[in-house]
């Protein structure tokens, strides 16, 4: 009991009171905390946004931030649960601990009641791992309880070292109550310990992990700039994405290849880069202090490139690829590579959960990225296996000694075997399906065609009135289709002509009708007329094929008013996210 006693008078989370009660406090470190930090964080830059995109409309910019409340204020509310600072957070007697901490209804267990005692932890969230107490509990008098029952105490608001105080006095006071049967104690306070000790080693190698925080901060950066040049925060458009360097084969092809690089710091929206930036944080930092700085570096935009050139064979062959997932699989990769191939050096039990957790999320990722479209698996496997490939080269702190004598020389044969690889599978990619400048250039022509195609049938109808109430003769009217009009279809057929949509845009059918109305316009305005002998009246100089013109037009137009109201709004260059 001394002994107990005497390992929290010298912590401040944790406080020794009269007749032997220990009383353990909230964490100002703890993971939950810094996971509400960031939210608040995270959420200063959506209101940035959101103001920003309102651009001065009220109604959306009030709409717009309940949104963003009704998403925000549950999750901050869940988490202040368990941050609570009125009050101790697990309170430990002779007899009983009592804490808000227990998973269910349960906030009290008698000590007397208590089976065994283990340690687990919980991965159901990837990169989100969190360790637990669980007492199994023997049946009970009470008819609520005639058989043994498990109460789990979770511990990751505690500060490490008192989670460890925390297990020792648990397993002191179960071990004086109940001497004459096993407490399976001895390996639960031995693991922990080793999982302390060596999450304190890898901290001890950068404490401050710059470079991740550096990758995070250019990646909000870039989608804040893109915001505040007047494109939308929820998702940006794909043109802009192309714009500002989103890889497509079309455009590497084209000498472009800096766009490999660029596209890794490109996001389609606040979600994609948040759930990106969040991953690249939990592994990032971890990856950053167990090679270093620079050896990081390099696996983060080696697995970025290689996970680019690798997409110039798939998805960036007829759509815009962007996201720094395929660098965020490296730097996985590289951590399990770590893991794997040093597990004689590393202590077991932290081992292997480490390599589930990281398989797991491999595995999901993967599995996710084949069951939904719009996301560039083939960036995730190339990043991937690029990661993978310099992790094995390059040298990790596990063994400083040998870390500093190979530093040079493995750093120097894996930027030289990565940049190989990265350009031989950037060169080898097959002709791009789809130019994507071109899919760019035509917004404009397609705009000023439709514009004007809407133009000159008003202006046609108006004729039409005119010629009825006497405004305007039937000879009139013909030169004026002919002088007029047909000279107008043939502008709009050239605009069209420069216009090239992906096979899949919704626009696609409502162009290729415009196109075929404008064809048919050129031809009718364009026929020669002929006129009776002492008639004023114009008729067509081939009247058959002019009645398989205005049947077929008839058609079209009835065509063309359902495609326009059944067109959505969706961007002309899809794209693809990673």
């Amino acid at each position: 009991m001394a002994n107990a006693m005497s390992l929290t008078e010298q912590d401040g989370c944790a406080e020794v009171r009269k007749g032997g009660i220990l009383k353990f406090f909230i964490s100002d470190k703890c993971n939950l905390g810094k996971i509400r930090t960031g939210l608040w964080l995270g959420s200063m830059i959506v209101m940035f946004a959101i103001i920003t995109a309102a651009q001065g409309k009220g109604a959306m910019l009030v709409m717009l931030l309940i949104v963003n409340a009704i998403i925000l204020l549950p999750i901050h509310l869940t988490i202040s649960r368990y941050l609570r600072r009125d009050k101790p957070a697990v309170t430990l007697t002779d007899d009983a601990l009592s804490s808000f901490l227990f998973i269910g209804k349960t906030d009290h267990i008698a000590l007397d009641e208590v089976e065994a005692v283990a340690f687990t932890q919980d991965n159901g969230i990837p990169y989100f791992v969190i360790p637990y107490l669980v007492f199994t509990l023997s049946p009970s008098t009470d008819a609520a309880r005639t058989k043994s029952e498990r109460a789990m105490l979770r511990l990751d608001v505690l500060a490490p070292e008192d989670r460890g105080k925390l297990m020792d006095a648990v397993t002191a006071r179960l071990g004086k109550e109940i001497s004459d049967r096993p407490v399976p104690s001895t390996r639960v306070r031995d693991e922990a310990q080793e999982e302390r000790e060596f999450n304190e080693r890898i901290v001890a190698f950068a404490p401050k992990t710059w470079a991740t925080s550096t990758l995070i901060a250019l990646n909000v950066a870039v989608l804040l700039v893109m915001t505040a040049s007047g494109t939308g925060f929820l998702q940006i458009p794909p043109a802009m994405l192309l714009q500002w360097g989103g890889n497509a084969a079309s455009e590497v092809q084209h000498g472009e290849w800096w766009r490999l690089l660029s596209a890794i710091f490109l996001h389609g929206g606040i979600v994609h880069l948040t759930v990106n930036m969040l991953a690249l944080y939990s592994i990032g930092t971890t990856v950053e202090r167990i090679y270093g700085r620079k050896p990081y570096l390099l696996i983060y935009f080696g697995a970025g490139l290689l996970g680019s050139a690798l997409s110039l064979h798939y998805s960036a062959q007829d759509a815009v690829s962007v996201g720094a997932s395929g660098a965020i699989f490296g730097i996985t990769g590289a951590l399990l590579v770590a893991y794997v191939q040093h597990w004689d050096k590393l202590p077991e039990a932290p081992t292997k959960k480490m390599i589930s957790s990281i398989l797991f999320f491999i595995g999901y990722s993967l599995l996710n990225g084949l069951g939904h479209q719009g996301i560039d698996n083939a960036a995730h496997i190339g990043g991937l296996i690029g990661g993978g490939i310099l992790a094995y080269i390059l040298p990790e702190r596990f063994d400083m000694g040998e870390y500093k004598k190979t530093f040079f020389s493995r750093s120097a044969a894996a930027l030289a075997i990565m940049v190989c690889i990265v350009t031989g599978t950037a060169a080898s990619a097959p002709k791009a399906t789809i130019d994507q400048h071109r899919v760019l250039l035509s917004r404009e022509p397609l705009m000023r065609a439709v514009k004007n195609f809407d133009d000159v049938m008003k202006e046609i109808q108006q004729v039409s009135a005119d010629l009825s109430s006497g405004k305007l003769s039937e000879r009139e009217a013909d030169e004026k289709s002919r002088n007029i009009f047909a000279p107008r279809f043939r502008a709009i057929k050239d605009d069209l002509d420069q216009v090239l949509l992906h096979p899949n845009d919704p626009r696609a059918d409502f162009v290729q009708t415009i196109r075929r109305m404008t064809e048919i316009f050129i031809e009718m305005n364009s026929m020669e007329s002929v006129y009776d002998k002492g008639s004023a009246k114009p008729l067509p100089a081939y009247p058959k094929r002019m009645a398989q013109l205005e049947s077929e037009l008839n058609n079209l137009a009835n065509q063309l008013q359902t495609q326009a109201e059944m067109l959505n709004k969706k961007g002309s260059t899809r794209i693809h996210v990673g």
